[in-house]
């Protein structure tokens, strides 16, 4: 949301390189709740969240 003015697509790395002793989560999952959100659905942002709790969100927060 903060800068989705800047972006008009993006990938996802659906690889499990680094996984280590983490369960993946479930891909074709994983691939519906971004395409929730892509549709404006505000929940899809929430079960992603749950669905991938580690993310570099701390890293971004620390650029700001």
């Amino acid at each position: 949301d903060d800068l989705g003015e800047m972006f008009d697509g993006f990938m996802i790395d659906l690889t499990n390189i680094g996984a280590g002793d983490r369960q993946s989560p479930d891909k074709v999952e994983l691939i519906k709740l971004f395409d929730a959100l892509l549709n404006g659905q505000s929940d899809a942002s929430v079960k992603l969240s749950n669905l991938v709790p580690e993310s570099t969100s701390l890293q971004y927060q620390n650029g700001l």
